[in-house]
């Protein structure tokens, strides 16, 4: 028997033997293109493997140092912070900051009534007066910046403001028509509830260390006077002497303003910055 047809046999290719073994060497060469792609597949697996292996002890990092800085984080205790003489920020408090602006200004309203409460408590005892805001600025409309705007408002007469692009939200809410679908959407991406329980990887969303308020959405409310600003910069004018502006920056939030004081020299981010760790 010739090689051609021990090959042929081997190769179950006893039908190409007769009468044109140009077949088999198209079949040889079919075959050998089909195990190099094989072979070239198994390096690339383990090259994905590996790949796999290093993300997820990267990940394991990560995780370990969140998870410490959530603790760090849950352990310290409500605080005021003096940022100059005309700026005060309350941290600690919820699962966000707000600031207080000249003593009547209020940046953002924390994430519901208790953490509002305890943090206007605060700034009424630095100020040795009782809280009477002229204005209350959102730099986004989220649940950790509109959960205690009731709380912050009582006893004032202060407007909010916040850019037009929030106004579907606003108005859903001011129905009473539950969680709207955004507010939910919103907080699962951010926490990472949109992550597949089965994955990889460790989930580092905020949900896991956040001290959010256990007040629901659907019982949220707002000031009654809610002013929506558009342009890409909006100057609102509190006083004779004191004016800020809030610029449009647009993220993960439509609606997102950074809040410029130009005289101090401030800038207020909302979401947009956030520690390093």
């Amino acid at each position: 028997m010739s090689i051609l047809a021990e090959i042929s046999k081997a190769l179950n290719l006893k039908q190409f033997l007769s009468p044109d073994p140009i077949l088999v060497l198209i079949a040889l060469t079919v075959t050998l293109v089909f195990s190099i792609f094989q072979l070239f597949n198994v390096g690339k697996d383990a090259q994905s493997q590996k790949k796999r292996g290093r993300e997820a002890a990267i990940a394991r990092e990560a995780t370990s140092r969140f998870k410490k800085h959530c603790e760090e984080t849950q352990e310290s205790q409500p605080k005021l912070i003096r940022v100059n003489d005309d700026i005060l920020v309350a941290v600690g408090f919820g699962a966000s900051n707000c600031a207080l602006l000249n003593g009547d200004v209020l940046i953002n309203g924390l994430d519901g009534p208790e953490a509002a409460k305890a943090a206007k408590s605060a700034f009424e005892k630095q100020l040795g007066k009782k809280l009477k805001l002229k204005a209350i600025l959102l730099t986004h409309f989220d649940r950790d910046t509109v959960g205690g705007l009731e709380e912050f408002s009582r006893g004032s007469s202060a407007s909010v403001y916040i850019n037009e692009a929030a106004e579907k939200i606003v108005e859903e809410l001011a129905s009473n028509s539950g969680p709207t679908r955004l507010l939910n959407w919103r907080r699962q991406w951010i926490e990472g509830d949109f992550i597949d329980d089965d994955a990889d990887f460790e989930n580092l969303g905020s949900g896991i260390c956040a001290k959010r308020s256990s007040t629901p959405y659907s019982s949220l409310k707002l000031p009654n006077d809610v002013k929506f600003i558009s342009g890409p910069k909006f100057d609102l004018k509190i006083s004779e002497n004191f004016h800020v502006s809030l610029f449009h920056a647009p993220t993960t939030r439509d609606e997102h303003s950074l809040i410029w004081w130009s005289k101090k020299e401030a800038i207020f981010c909302g979401g947009l910055v956030n520690q390093v760790i």
